[in-house]
């Protein structure tokens, strides 16, 4: 926010308080809200960013985040009336050292972002001085308190949340409890000073509201800082795309499942054990894309960096990445102990899962170090050591679980998926969009039929497993196989001037002739090869 702005925005305010600071008597009570108003941060962010240790803390925010907890409460206003209470009651039950650790964090934050204009202009009045200010605030008692008597002892709580019931002020309102703190009478004649358009009841009930927003008050999530795990997947190198759901889950992660857990003598505990471990595995994986961007912006001419690779590239903690990998490894290797081969005694369970968790940390460090391997290499030569990595990412968990071969023909057909495209890319300098959902069917059945008809036996496809493989990966590439059908007609039946030069549909034609402009000579010397 640039300076002038920002002395606008003060002038604003203050213009707004003085107004009805002219017209208010020595008894007036003076009634503030707490966070962005009195305390410029929010004060359940900045109790949630405090929790210690870190890692832990951020683990169970994203979590919540994807659960979204509140939502099952109700469906009305339930991210104001329910999301910052739960996010405290489960994070401080779970740490719960974190309140004692608080009241000393507090004594140092609550007078580094206390609004001392504010408290300086109602000591100032231009009458008497006012009565003491009273807090009202949505917040939560326990991490306000410490903060208001930081700030001035003076200062008093008269309206918060409590620990266990928070949700039942946001459900009251502001109002109806300052009524029930103070009387109808006493709340009306009030001067009322806050930040937000929450408090709309507030300021239509009393006698001097002010709504002013002050310039260096400033909203920061919890999760805005430091490390997250899968953040920089999502926002940083594949901003916009959904890359975690759509890719990692709904692709790999299925992929997994289908090949590895269909056959196993416990398939559900094998399903949780291999997303557990897909997950600690892109944990360690998503350190090679931000090595991957970095090195692309220092050493390459033109790099291809996202939106989103400025503001996530520092966030990265390969410490704390690596950390948090082992962490979630570790129940999804007891349960693959027990989904594939359970041991036949309680003593022989150390010993086996101890041989499993090292087996799982060299398989990280190997792949971690193929992912530094390509990424020092020059991106030219990239293409053919793209295949190492996807072997990482499917085929690889074969050294962990066994595999049908019906298993293995869709990690193969993954890894071709995957891999062909991108070859094309390096080689030619073009990115084509392929159906890449429909694909998956086409190279299943393509590898699937060729080792029937080699090994003469058919029926080793014929099973309940591939019959899973189509029906998930068919639902799933129905509106290309639509949009193939459609383009699927005879030749014949449409005019000749109707068909571009080559078959090839004007628009891949505009998105070709765009491709080439941007490429230049490069492209311009891989088309003439290819015609």
């Amino acid at each position: 926010m640039n300076s002038r702005l920002r002395a606008s925005e003060r002038q604003e305010a203050e213009g707004a308080l003085n107004a009805q600071l002219r017209s208010v008597a020595s008894d007036t009570p003076v009634i503030l809200d707490f966070d962005e108003t009195l305390w410029l941060r929010n004060s359940t962010e900045v109790y949630l960013q405090s929790l210690w240790p870190r890692l832990p803390a951020v683990l169970i925010l994203f979590m919540l985040e994807w659960l979204r907890p509140w939502c099952w409460l109700t469906s009305n206003d339930a991210v104001s009336r329910y999301r910052d209470w739960l996010r405290v009651l489960t994070t401080t039950l779970l740490m719960p050292w974190n309140l004692l650790l608080w009241r000393r964090k507090a004594r140092q934050l609550g007078p580094r972002y206390a609004n001392r204009r504010l408290l300086e202009m109602l000591d100032q009045g231009p009458a008497v001085p006012l009565v003491a200010p009273l807090v009202a605030t949505f917040g939560l008692r326990p991490i306000v308190d410490p903060l208001l008597r930081a700030i001035d002892p003076r200062l008093r709580l008269c309206v918060a949340g409590g620990f266990w019931s928070a949700f039942r002020l946001r459900r009251q309102g502001k109002w109806a409890a300052l009524q029930q703190v103070l009387g109808e009478q006493t709340a009306r004649r009030a001067l009322y000073v806050t930040d937000s358009a929450e408090d709309q009841d507030v300021l239509n009930a009393v006698r001097h509201p002010v709504l002013a927003r002050w310039p260096d008050a400033r909203y920061e999530d919890a999760l805005a800082r430091g490390y997250i795990p899968f953040l920089y997947s999502s926002r940083g190198k594949r901003t916009g795309k959904q890359y975690i759901s759509q890719v990692v889950l709904k692709r790999d992660v299925m992929v997994l499942i289908l090949a590895f857990a269909w056959t196993q003598p416990n398939p559900l505990l094998a399903a949780a054990a291999l997303l557990l471990m897909h997950l600690s595995f892109w944990l360690v994986y998503e350190i090679g894309y931000q090595e991957n961007d970095v090195i692309g912006e220092q050493h390459e001419q033109a790099p291809t960096l996202a939106s989103g690779y400025s503001e996530m590239r520092d966030r990265m903690d390969p410490t704390a990445a690596w950390t948090a990998s082992l962490l979630i490894a570790a129940p999804g290797l007891l349960l693959l102990l027990y989904a594939t081969d359970a041991p036949t005694s309680s003593s022989q369970t150390p010993q086996a899962l101890i041989a499993l968790a090292f087996g799982w940390v060299c398989y990280l460090i190997a792949a971690r170090q193929a992912f530094r391997l390509y990424n020092q290499r020059q991106p030219e030569s990239r293409g053919l050591l793209y295949l190492l990595l996807q072997l990482f990412r499917s085929i690889g968990y074969a050294l962990f679980i066994p595999a049908t071969t019906v298993g293995a023909a869709l990690c193969i057909a993954h890894v071709l998926v995957s891999w062909l495209p991108y070859l094309a890319y390096r080689y030619s300098g073009l990115r084509l969009e392929t159906p890449d959902r429909l694909l998956y069917i086409v190279h299943f059945l393509f590898i699937a039929l060729t080792l029937g008809l080699m090994s003469r036996d058919l029926t080793t496809f014929l099973t309940s497993q591939s019959a899973a493989i189509l029906l998930y990966f068919g639902w799933r590439a129905r509106l290309e196989a639509g949009i193939w059908l459609q383009r699927a007609g005879r030749i014949d039946a449409v005019p000749r001037d109707a068909v571009p030069r080559g078959g090839e549909p004007e628009q891949s034609r505009d998105r070709y002739q765009e491709a080439n402009r941007l490429l230049g000579p490069r492209a311009a010397k891989v088309n003439a090869t290819i015609d």
